[in-house]
């Protein structure tokens, strides 16, 4: 402020008054979050030693599912994100007390982060760069892995999917179909893990592949994101020619993509007369007000 001498036009005197000046730094209102270290919550992970194995002959298969980290929907932003996982790990270490089982394989059924180049609307209601969304889901996918690894040995298996897919001009792959941030996130825990030295193995699809087939107890589970038809009712008549191309001859077939939970029978093994059934994953993302807005539903 200062106090310059000015003149008044109305009675041309000299006056003493006040004038202030004022500097403003204006930013735009953007996600501010303090990410957690993956290094410090491996250390975390090594130094809880309370293991609590179970007993029993069955598998538990935990369906990481649609994350999409860093989306920011009518459900919310990271901050529901984060709160959901919490409440959905809370409600999965209380089954995991109560159950009886040997083995867990936590299955990343894929879209584990938003990224940006899967449709024009993710470079706008992102609130997280690619590199935070990478950290942010890393974390989040350990705390899981490391909590079932408590109570029993843990499969962990990823597979390519579209929203985590390495894309130029909307669409069209850059690269092969390995090339992918959920592939990228397994490895790198994969590593982790090699210190934190938990009860993990890592498996992930071939090079160019886009599924993976698991054996569990003689029931071969077969993975897939679902991307590759445009409908869900597509999905069986897909199958069934990745079956006869001998790619996906399995009992059980996980998918996500398409957000909804679904059970369905789709035909017989031939040589047991063992029915194949579809499994379709729920959604674990902020919502998708798109599909709400078109079809009436979400």
């Amino acid at each position: 402020c200062a106090l310059p001498i000015s003149r008044n036009r109305e009675t041309n005197q000299f006056e003493t008054v006040w004038l202030c000046a004022y500097r403003f730094h204006l930013e735009p209102k953007t996600w501010s979050v303090d990410l957690p270290a993956l290094y410090a919550e491996t250390a975390r992970s090594k130094a809880d030693r309370q293991f609590h194995p179970r007993v029993g002959d069955s598998t538990v298969v935990v369906c990481w599912a649609d994350i999409q980290t860093g989306k920011v929907d009518h459900l919310g932003g990271l901050t529901a994100l984060l709160e959901r996982l919490d409440a959905k790990r809370a409600a999965l270490g209380e089954y995991l007390r109560r159950a009886s089982f040997d083995h867990i394989v936590v299955a990343d059924v894929g879209d584990i982060i938003e990224g940006f180049d899967n449709f024009p609307a993710q470079e706008r209601t992102n609130s997280l760069s690619l590199m935070d969304q990478i950290d942010v889901a890393a974390v989040e996918f350990w705390k899981t892995i490391a909590m079932c690894a408590r109570y029993a040995p843990v499969d962990v298996l990823p597979i390519p999917s579209n929203h985590c897919a390495w894309r130029r001009a909307g669409k069209n792959l850059a690269g092969k179909t390995t090339d992918d941030w959920g592939l990228h996130i397994s490895k790198r825990l994969e590593r982790q893990n090699q210190d934190a030295g938990l009860p993990v193995e890592f498996h992930r699809a071939q090079e160019w592949q886009e599924t993976l087939q698991f054996d569990v107890r003689g029931t071969r589970l077969g993975l897939a994101h679902g991307h590759q038809v445009n409908n869900p009712d597509q999905i069986k008549t897909w199958w069934a020619k990745m079956t006869h191309a001998g790619v996906l001859d399995c009992h059980v077939l996980l998918t996500g993509h398409f957000h909804f939970a679904s059970l369905r029978p789709s035909g017989r093994e031939a040589q047991t007369g063992r029915t194949r059934w579809h499994v379709q994953a729920s959604t674990l993302d902020n919502g998708s007000s798109w599909v709400r807005n078109k079809y009436g539903e979400d």
